[in-house]
């Protein structure tokens, strides 16, 4: 994770693979505007070349403009669209459907054995899979292991304090979401 405090003098930080999960009124006390706020953000793609890829919320209109006016030479995919990662299906079987921009072969991982609460969790373990893909065929051009990214969903579980279930009671599900550090966090 890096902060947009960091990006503000990002130096000669190069990620290959590189996601914004989200951009919310956070932090505008010290950037002045959402449009200066997801600038900030964007700079994490300055330095990428056409191998690398960034990653963006696809309903995001100002961050897709912001990404086009960055000079970023990193290839486009969206969370929660085409090329990108998707998550479809019922509860219950939900899967993430990953297409990188870049020529790999499309996946599909199941995402059933995911046991957290909240459709973003899933967006997030789907945004997790597409960014390991991603650096797997960045770096093993001879392909990854789709086996090794299923067998990793049922590992992955929410942190502590975000989105825990702690208990039921009396047909009433507790949960420590005791992390969320704002409106729209504690809503999700």
């Amino acid at each position: 994770e890096v902060s947009s405090y960091q990006m503000e003098l990002p130096g000669s930080f190069h990620p290959r693979v590189g996601l914004i999960t989200n951009l919310t009124p956070d932090h505008l006390e010290r950037h002045g505007s959402m449009e200066e706020y997801g600038a900030a953000k964007c700079r994490m793609f300055s330095l990428m070349t056409d191998e690398d890829v960034a990653v963006i919320p696809s309903d995001d209109t100002l961050l897709r403009r912001l990404f086009n006016q960055a000079p970023s030479g990193a290839r486009l995919a969206f969370l929660g669209g085409t090329p990108g990662v998707q998550v479809s299906g019922d509860k219950g079987d939900l899967s993430a459907q990953i297409h990188l921009p870049h020529g790999s072969p499309d996946i599909t991982v199941s995402l059933s054995s995911l046991r957290v609460l909240g459709a973003h969790n899933f967006l997030n373990a789907a945004a997790a899979l597409m960014l390991t893909q991603a650096l797997i065929s960045l770096l093993r051009p001879q392909g990854g292991t789709y086996q090794a990214l299923q067998a990793a969903v049922s590992l992955l579980q929410a942190p502590p304090h975000r989105m825990q279930v702690v208990g039921e009671s009396g047909g009433v599900l507790w949960v420590n979401d005791s992390k969320a550090t704002n409106v729209e966090s504690s809503m999700a």
